[in-house]
């Protein structure tokens, strides 16, 4: 390397990096730096350790370096036998073991910021669970304020290899305007039993465990994975929309639905309809609502409502929600109303539950793949369910945070 002159046409020399002594043994000075940029030699553990006060701190090798480079020979030598710059090697060999060891910090310390992390870890865990249960109860409130509601779900192995099954609720929320169909994301399931029955009994035990009412959902039973797997549960009306079902099974599902709505897909079509034929419709439709000396409808006040409102409706309000929400202004077609909701809910597609896997995948990674299922659970709802989370007011949630823990305390 070429180190610049000065005015004395002196420069610095990598010989100084190096003490020779008398009988010709070198030894490395490991703590003598020169920076180019400056021109100047400095002592790099005085400068590290050097205490900040004394007389030493005046030192040039410890305050603003020093390049005498016609007297660098003795200042070096003078530097290198004073007390405070042994003193100072002996921390930097000190600190050089530790690094090396990974153990810079006292052993009380350490454990400290130890149990500092757990604390705040422990404290993150608890708001992500206390933001996730404001949005469940949000959720469970339109729900049941829907009455009716289907259940989407749908399984899938996670990286750790554990099967997980999505929980979707599908509603009409007829508070907001206009309707809306919402489905909501509510929780991922650990299932141990993918069959028909061991799906059943979880989703039952979930249900019980929100006081959501069984009788309230509206669907069909469907074959779970195979022939030999199949519970079908004929005395209850619920979903299992899973998505091994195939394109066949998805078609006949919709069969199922023409058979029991088909009249009310379309406004022009009950339109068309004779009475007799309408008629035919609505007490059908009774039946199938039916659950053992209880209907949701009447079917021949579902005729008397259809006649009356095929009279009225325009030819621009065909659809099933378009008509839901025509009618929702007026209290004179209540069977119709009722009828169209659980139209309304029942499901077609996974494609929510597919989204909620997307969320799983990103959430529970490869390096996160032992996280709890309280935190996944957590997570995954503030991710997927995201809108609702903006709409929470901080202020109330910090405030019910802090009496909780206040609580604990006392």
């Amino acid at each position: 390397m070429e180190y610049p002159k000065d005015e004395n046409n002196r420069h610095f020399s990598s010989f100084y990096y190096q003490k020779v002594m008398p009988n010709g043994d070198k030894y490395d000075r490991r703590w003598l730096v020169y920076s180019k940029d400056l021109d100047k030699v400095y002592c790099f553990c005085c400068k590290l350790f050097c205490s900040k006060s004394g007389a030493f701190i005046a030192n040039q090798l410890v305050n603003e370096g020093t390049r005498d480079w016609k007297n660098i020979g003795s200042k070096l030598k003078s530097h290198e036998t004073s007390y405070e710059h042994v003193t100072n090697i002996d921390k930097w060999i000190e600190l050089e073991a530790r690094l090396r060891k990974k153990n810079t910090i006292d052993k009380e310390i350490q454990e400290q910021i130890n149990k500092e992390k757990e604390h705040w870890e422990k404290i993150l865990n608890e708001f992500i669970e206390l933001l996730a249960s404001q949005i469940k109860n949000i959720i469970l409130k339109k729900v049941k304020d829907a009455k009716y509601f289907s259940i989407i779900l749908d399984c899938t192995p996670d990286v750790s290899h554990q099967e997980k099954m999505t929980l979707i609720l599908r509603c009409v929320d007829t508070l907001s305007y206009p309707i809306k169909i919402e489905e909501y994301f509510l929780e991922f399931l650990q299932v141990n039993d993918t069959t028909g029955k061991g799906l059943f009994e979880e989703l039952t035990h979930v249900l019980k465990k929100y006081d959501l009412d069984i009788n309230d959902i509206r669907g069909y039973d469907e074959i779970a994975h195979s022939t030999e797997d199949s519970f079908r549960i004929d005395y209850i009306l619920y979903i299992l929309d899973q998505s091994i079902s195939s394109i066949e099974s998805r078609f006949e599902q919709f069969l199922e639905y023409e058979n029991m709505f088909g009249f009310l897909f379309d406004s022009n079509k009950f339109k068309t309809l004779g009475e007799d034929e309408l008629k035919k419709y609505c007490i059908n439709l009774e039946k199938l609502l039916s659950f053992e000396d209880h209907s949701d409808i009447d079917g021949l006040d579902l005729f008397s409502e259809l006649k009356l409102l095929k009279e009225i409706i325009s030819n621009e309000i065909s659809t099933p929600l378009k008509i839901l929400n025509y009618i929702k202004r007026s209290y004179s077609f209540p069977n119709t109303y009722i009828a169209y909701k659980i139209l309304l809910t029942l499901p077609i597609t996974v494609a929510t539950a597919k989204r909620s896997f997307s969320k799983l995948k990103l959430i529970k990674s490869y390096l996160r793949s032992t996280m709890l299922q309280d935190r996944l659970n957590g997570l995954a709802i503030l991710s997927i369910e995201s809108e609702i989370l903006e709409l929470l007011d901080y202020k109330i949630l910090i405030n019910n945070f802090a009496t909780q823990k206040a609580r604990k305390i006392t």
